[in-house]
C-alpha cells in the first residue's frame, strides 16, 4: 500500500506523456521550385522554416510550438548594383515564432495565435545564405545586397481564424482569415478552401504561403495516404515595410507616387497542395502563385516543399 501513492503519480504522468504528440517539421520555400519550368529568383524568392509543436489531444489548447524563420526578397534583376535599375528592393527577415492552436471541444472552429520577434537586414544573415546556395548549385550571385535597408527590430503578432465545413469523410472545406500586425507589416487575408482526401491537416491560411500546422496523429497505418487542399483569396496590406520605407522605394518613387499609384494593398493569391503520410513521416508539395505588390509588376509562382516527422 505505501508504493499506491508512487503507483498513481506514475500513472498519472504515463497517461499525460501518451496524450502528448511532438512534430519536427522542415519546410524550404523557393520561387525556383513550380510545375511551369521556370524557375524565378525575385521578389520574394525563397524562405526557410524548421518548427517543433507539441500536440495535446482532447485538450482546448490542442497545439503549441516554436519555429525558426528566415525569409529573402531580391529583385528580378540579380546582377544590378544600382537602385534605380532595380525592380523590388533586397530584404532579408530572421526570427522566432512563437505559437498556440485552440479548438474547443464544442466549437466549429480553430484559433491559431503566434507571436514572432527577430531582425531584418544584415543580421538576418540572408546575404550570406544565399551566396552560399549560388555557389553550391552554380548559379548567379546576387550583387546588390548592399543596398538592403539596415537591420531593423521584427516584432510581429497575428490572428488566425479557420471555420471549417465537414462535407464528407473525404471532403471538406472552410473559411479562413488572418489579421497580423507590428513593426513590418499590418494586413488581413482572407481565403476560402477546398481539402479532398484522408490526411488529418490542420489548415491556416497564410501571407506569403500556407502556414504549415501538421497533422493531428499519424497512424500506424503501412499504407501511404494523402490529399489536395485548393485555395483561394485576397490579401489586403495597410503596410509593408519592406517595399514601402525601403532605400528602394525612396530612391525611385517619391513616396506619395509610390504609395497612391504603384502599390496595389489588395493582393490576390492562389495555392495548390499536395500531402501524402506513412506512419510517422510526412510531405508536403505546394504550389503558390500571388499577384505583384507593385502594379508595374508581374504576378509571381513559387513552390514549397516540407516534411514532418513525428519524434
Amino acid at each position: 500500500m505505501r508504493f499506491l501513492f508512487l503507483i498513481f503519480i506514475f500513472y498519472g504522468a504515463f497517461s499525460v506523456w501518451a496524450q502528448v504528440h511532438t512534430f519536427l517539421n522542415v519546410q524550404v520555400e523557393n520561387d525556383f521550385i513550380n510545375w511551369w519550368g521556370k524557375g524565378s529568383d525575385r521578389y520574394y524568392t525563397g524562405g526557410n522554416f524548421i518548427s517543433v509543436q507539441r500536440i495535446q489531444q482532447n485538450r482546448v489548447v490542442c497545439l503549441i510550438g516554436t519555429e525558426l524563420v528566415q525569409k529573402a526578397y531580391t529583385p528580378s534583376n540579380l546582377q544590378a548594383i544600382k537602385v534605380e535599375e532595380m525592380d523590388f528592393p533586397y530584404a532579408g527577415l530572421l526570427f522566432m515564432r512563437n505559437f498556440i492552436l485552440i479548438s474547443p471541444a464544442q466549437k466549429k472552429w480553430t484559433l491559431l495565435l503566434r507571436i514572432s520577434s527577430g531582425t531584418s537586414g544584415p543580421r538576418s544573415g540572408v546575404a550570406l545564405f544565399q551566396k552560399r546556395i549560388h555557389q553550391w548549385i552554380g548559379d548567379e550571385a546576387p550583387q546588390g545586397w548592399t543596398t538592403m535597408q539596415s537591420s531593423y527590430p521584427y516584432r510581429q503578432i497575428d490572428i488566425n481564424f479557420c471555420h471549417p465545413l465537414q462535407l464528407s469523410s473525404r471532403v471538406s472545406m472552410g473559411l479562413a482569415h488572418q489579421w497580423e500586425g507590428g513593426t513590418f507589416y499590418n494586413r488581413w487575408v482572407g481565403q476560402t478552401w477546398l481539402f479532398i482526401g484522408r490526411s488529418p491537416v490542420i489548415y491556416f491560411v497564410g501571407t506569403d504561403s500556407m502556414i504549415p500546422v501538421q497533422w493531428l496523429h499519424l497512424s500506424n497505418n503501412k499504407k501511404i495516404t494523402g490529399g489536395f487542399l485548393l485555395t483561394a483569396g485576397i490579401q489586403y496590406v495597410v503596410r509593408d515595410r519592406i517595399v514601402e520605407e525601403s532605400v528602394y522605394s525612396k530612391t525611385v518613387f517619391t513616396p506619395p507616387i509610390f504609395s497612391d499609384v504603384f502599390f496595389d494593398r489588395s493582393i490576390p493569391q492562389i495555392s495548390g497542395s499536395f500531402f501524402f503520410h506513412r506512419q510517422n513521416i510526412a510531405f508536403r508539395l505546394s504550389q503558390h502563385w500571388r499577384a505583384a505588390s507593385l502594379d508595374l509588376l508581374p504576378s509571381h509562382f513559387y513552390g514549397a516543399i516540407g516534411f514532418s516527422f513525428h519524434l
